[in-house]
Parts: C-alpha cells; sequence; structure tokens
C-alpha cells in the first residue's frame, strides 16, 4: 500500500477513536422524527425550489426558519468542486444556527475544494447538539442531484508492481449529492468509493449514526409532481393507510436480489395485502394485473416500461414504489426514467441510483418494508434499507410519511368503517386485505364477516373476483356476474384477463370466451399496442384449443396477421 494511503487511513482512525470517545458531534440520532427536527436544503436561484420548501413547510408543521436556501447551480449534474461549494456552505450555515457546536471549518481546502473540519478538544455530550435538533435533512427540488466523476482526484490505486489495491469500478468519486450531503460533517472522508451506512438494517452502529444525517429529497418531474409527493402523502394518512394492491416483480439477473424480493412480497403478504408475485422474468403490464398498485416492488428493465407505459394509469395516494436499477435516477426530470416516471404517476416514495452502485451497495427493500411495517417514517424506513452512504443512492419522498402509523388491526379496523361510510373504489381492497389478514391469523370468523362486508359494500371486479375465488376454496362457488362496463377500463385489462383464466380453469369457458370477446371489442386504445398482439393471440388460442362458437374468431385472426407483417 502506498506510503500516501497508509498514512490517510492512520488519520482517519485516530479521528474516529477522538469522535467516538468525546462525542464530538450527533447528526440524525432520535427517537422519533419530528417537524421541528427536520430542516430543508433549497436553491435561492431557482424560485420553485424555495416555494417548495415553504410548502412542505406549511403542509407538516415545520418552522419556515428551518429552510436553508442559498444559490447554487440549477443543473442536475455538478463538478466535485461545485459539490464542496455547497457542502461547506450548508456545513458553516449549521454552525452558525448552533446546531454543530465547538466545530469550525478550516480556511484549507482539500484537493476537492472541501473545506477541513476541526473540532475543539473540550467536547462534552452536552454539546453533541446537531443530533439533539436535526432529524432528517430534506433537499428540494432545484438543488443539483448528482455529482461528477474527476478522477484527477482520486488517490493512487496501484502498488509499484501494478497490481490493483482497489476494484476499479469502485474507485471513484462520482456519486449522488444527497448521499454525500449524509456524511457532510465528517472529517477527512475519503474520496472514492461507498461508506458504511451505520443506520443499516443488518450493521446498525449506534456510535456511527452520531456521525451521519439522514437525507432525503422532494424532486420529480414537474413541480407539481414534487408537491403531490406531500398532498398525497397526507391525503393516504388521513384515510388511515394506503388502500389497494402489492405487486413484487421479480425474474431479475441476479439470486440475491431475487431474495430481496421474496423477503418484500412475505411482509406485505403478512400485512393482509392482496398480492400478484411475478416470477417470469417479464414486467408487469396489461397482460397481468396491475390495478390499485399501492406497493410495487419490481427490476431489471433500464427504462420505465411494462404498466407504466399505460397514459391513463395513475398510482392510489400513499404509494411505495421501487423499480431496482443502476440508472433508475440520473435525472428526475425525463418521465422514461423509473423514478421521475413513478414519481410522475403519483408514487410519494421511490428509490434510485443517480450512476452504478453494483447490486450490494443498492437498496434492500425488503429492510424499508420491516421498518414500514412497524410504523416507522419513510426516512427512517429508507435508511435501514441503504446499505451504503457517500455512493449512488437517492430517496424521494416526504420522510414524515408512515403508511402505518396506526397499529395494523386498528388501522384495518378504521378504514373499513371509512369504506362502509364513504365508499370508493379502493374500498374492495380494503376488505380483501381485512379478509388475507383475518384468515393468516386463524381467524375464520372474522374472515367470513368481513368477506359478507365486501359483497355488500363494494362491487368492483376486484372484489368479484377475489370473492369468487374465496367461494371456490370452499367448494360454493357462487353465480359469477360477469364485469360492468366500468369494470373494463384500461386499468383492469390484466385483471379481466387473470378472471378470464381463472373462469376457464375452473370449467367456465363460455363466460371467459365472452370476457376475452368484450376485452377485444372495446375502443382500439383500451389496450396498449405494444400488449394487444398478445391478448388477441391468447384469445385466439383459447376458442381454438376449446372449439368454442359465437366468438369473433375471424376478425382477430384478421387483425392478428397485421402485427406478423
Amino acid at each position: 500500500m502506498p506510503r500516501q494511503r497508509r498514512e490517510r487511513f492512520r488519520t482517519m482512525k485516530k479521528i474516529f477513536a477522538f469522535l467516538f470517545a468525546f462525542s464530538a458531534f450527533s447528526i440524525g440520532v432520535s427517537a422519533e422524527i419530528v417537524p421541528e427536527k427536520i430542516y430543508l436544503l433549497a436553491n435561492a436561484a431557482d424560485e420553485e425550489s424555495v416555494a417548495l420548501a415553504n410548502f412542505y413547510c406549511e403542509k407538516r408543521g415545520v418552522p419556515a426558519e428551518n429552510i436553508i436556501a442559498f444559490e447554487m447551480s440549477k443543473k442536475e449534474t455538478i463538478e466535485r468542486r461545485e459539490y464542496s461549494a455547497i457542502r461547506n456552505r450548508l456545513l458553516q450555515n449549521l454552525i452558525d444556527r448552533g446546531l454543530l457546536k465547538k466545530v469550525a471549518l478550516s480556511k484549507e481546502l482539500d484537493p476537492a475544494g472541501a473545506a477541513l473540519v476541526e473540532y475543539q478538544r473540550d467536547i462534552g455530550m452536552e454539546d453533541a447538539a446537531l443530533g439533539l435538533k436535526v432529524d432528517c435533512l430534506l433537499v428540494c427540488r432545484g438543488v443539483p442531484l448528482r455529482v461528477a466523476n474527476d478522477q484527477a482526484l482520486m488517490p493512487e490505486t496501484a502498488d509499484k508492481d501494478g497490481k490493483s489495491l482497489m476494484q476499479e469500478a469502485l474507485a471513484v468519486n462520482c456519486a449522488s449529492v444527497d448521499s454525500e450531503l449524509a456524511l457532510l460533517a465528517v472529517p477527512n472522508l475519503p474520496l472514492g468509493g461507498p461508506s458504511k451506512n451505520p443506520f443499516f438494517k443488518k450493521t446498525p452502529e449506534a456510535e456511527m449514526q452520531k456521525m451521519t444525517v439522514r437525507v432525503c429529497r422532494l424532486d420529480g418531474p414537474s413541480f407539481d409532481a414534487a408537491k403531490r409527493i406531500v398532498t398525497r402523502s397526507i391525503e393516504a394518512e388521513r384515510a388511515g393507510g394506503p388502500a389497494g394492491r402489492a405487486y413484487v416483480d421479480k425474474g431479475g439477473p441476479y439470486a440475491e436480489g431475487n431474495k430481496w424480493f421474496d423477503e418484500t412480497a412475505k411482509i406485505l403478504k403478512d400485512l393482509g395485502y392482496d398480492m400478484t408475485l411475478e416470477n417470469t422474468g417479464k414486467l408487469l403490464g396489461q397482460t397481468t394485473r396491475y390495478d390499485a398498485p399501492v406497493f410495487y416492488f419490481g427490476w431489471y428493465a433500464r427504462r420505465a416500461s411494462g404498466f407504466i407505459e399505460d397514459p391513463d394509469f395513475y398510482f392510489p395516494a400513499g404509494t411505495v414504489a421501487f423499480h431496482l436499477h443502476s440508472f433508475s435516477a440520473t435525472t428526475l426530470r425525463d418521465r422514461k426514467e423509473w423514478c421521475a416516471s413513478l414519481i410522475d404517476r403519483g408514487a410519494v416514495a421511490t428509490f434510485g441510483n443517480v450512476y452504478e452502485p453494483f447490486l450490494s451497495f443498492s437498496l434492500h427493500p425488503h429492510f424499508v418494508m420491516e421498518s414500514l411495517a412497524k410504523g416507522e417514517t419513510l426516512i427512517e424506513a429508507a435508511f435501514a434499507g441503504t446499505p451504503v452512504l457517500s455512493w449512488q443512492g437517492i430517496i424521494v419522498g416526504d420522510p414524515l410519511y408512515r403508511p402505518f402509523a396506526e397499529d395494523i388491526k386498528e388501522q384495518l379496523y378504521l378504514q373499513q368503517m371509512r369504506a362502509k361510510l364513504h365508499p370508493s373504489p379502493l374500498s374492495q381492497y380494503i376488505f380483501m386485505r381485512t379478509v388475507n389478514y383475518a384468515r393468516s391469523r386463524g381467524d375464520s370468523r372474522k374472515a367470513e364477516i368481513v368477506g359478507r362486508e365486501l359483497k355488500l359494500f363494494t362491487a368492483g371486479l376486484a372484489g368479484k373476483f377475489f370473492v369468487a375465488a374465496e367461494e371456490n376454496e370452499g367448494k360454493t362457488l357462487s353465480v359469477w356476474t360477469g364485469p360492468t362496463l366500468l369494470d373494463m377500463r384500461r386499468e383492469n385489462v390484466g385483471l379481466l384477463l387473470e378472471t378470464a383464466r381463472w373462469l376457464a380453469a375452473h370449467g367456465r369457458k363460455a363466460e371467459a370466451a365472452t370476457i376475452y370477446g368484450e376485452l377485444l371489442a372495446r375502443p382500439s386504445d383500451q389496450i396498449v399496442s405494444k400488449y394487444r398482439k398478445a391478448v388477441l393471440e391468447e384469445a385466439i388460442a383459447f376458442v381454438k384449443e376449446n372449439h368454442l362458437t359465437g366468438t369473433r374468431l375471424g376478425e382477430w385472426l384478421e387483425e392478428v396477421k397485421k402485427y406478423k407483417k
């Protein structure tokens, strides 16, 4: 190891030992995330950035004086020295506000332009003020998103024999601005590669938590989309929690990631959510269900595609959506990118990467869901699922959002009462979830009662299909009433196909054929063009295999020829 690098590690070791011994500062350690302890960073050169910060403070009861605004670049990607200037100014602001006591910035700068941090030696526990006053730093749209790589700033990474001392892929200093800011007060932080996140669920480290600020971002492809993150988070909370279905789309390229998604599915199932678990490697689209996806976890498509291509699609209030891909957040302005697209379609929380993070260093969705299920806030849960900092990840959402603030049983009870008094298209999913939750706990009596309420208080296609499937399990299949005109909307195409398949499997082939026929007879834009060929082929194969008459088989055969030219 080169002498310069050995000395750097020795210095770091001494610094960390000193900080641990005297509790020099404490960022982000608190028993509860509260509005008074959230600080916002806005770009004073961008009016909308400052307006968004004020909007959040108004909606969430955060003191307006907690906004830190100064001019910076309006570009999403900035150079390392531009980031250092932002970091220096923010850190000095925290010091000036008394949030970081007995700490000063040296006039000396490191090669990247970052001011060195100096700590006084007479520090006591009573002066560990930053952690007591700052729970979260919320970065507002308009603040740069990512830091470009500057290889000239990297330390030497090979010995005299030319043998690599650091994996070439990790020998970079490109990163997300947010992930860098999480360690803004750590002195002499190594410039290249990731650093361990002490809040990570696998290896939480209480002492190191004192050195870390939890950071997330209010952002999206438009100012209005960023505002909706806040309003729709509050809307879901006031409704008693997120109502809808869960979708876990497995089949990615690596076994480790698929294990994460399996664990995520288990947690969602334990919460009672009716769920689609996709295993084929294909994206969820119009040939699969995607009605009311209030939780979506999938991977591994480069660009936003699948169900998101439906131009009329919109997530229910309170949706947490995540598509795992190495470059899902290279920009939050382009709706073709996953993070931008998910927020644009109404999700209130998502997670992404601005550059290549590598799988092990990506967000672990099962730890996020595990923490949310315990009633933790989004920022707590997201940091529990983030393995490293000073790296590529971002968290987009309202840090105070708590989808499961209530005890699960209490939440379901309250949601049922609201659904009875004020039925909505989402009511059916609340009753379905309650039935699933009761049955998983062995409470068949409760499941039976709520099942009857589902038929009484809701009339959606999802609820009808759920009841039919439940009754078939008990060998008392009721008369299937078939889909209504309202049920034929585009969001239900996948559900209609699943219903047809289910009916066919249970001997009700004529009714299945009717659904295929009604679906394909709808206006041409009912099915997104890239999926219509698959639906046609499925309907044709079904009719031929079962020798069914009275269908529009001839028309379908003519239409499908167009796709084969």
